[in-house]
């Protein structure tokens, strides 16, 4: 099951609603998710499986690893 995640991920699309899916991979920029726009703020990233309600309801500063690179905080800009 785990080795269809990819395939199922690709063809989802979904509203975030009450919060229950990833932030980082699920597909919630028309066909791309937020890991595929903003790689290098994910990788900063301390929960990279974190839930969309629990950063939408958390303080994002404190999700992420400190000093981020300067495109990471480029990327968080635009986010």
């Amino acid at each position: 099951m785990r080795e269809l995640l990819p395939a199922y991920r690709s063809i989802l699309h979904v509203r975030a609603g009450n919060g229950e899916y990833t932030f980082w991979h699920d597909r919630c920029l028309g066909n791309q998710t937020l890991f595929e726009a903003f790689p290098s703020l994910h990788s900063h990233f301390i929960k990279v499986d974190a839930l969309v309600r629990d950063v939408l309801s958390g303080d994002l500063d404190t999700m992420l690893q400190p000093q981020l690179s300067r495109q990471a905080e480029d990327e968080m800009e635009r986010l």
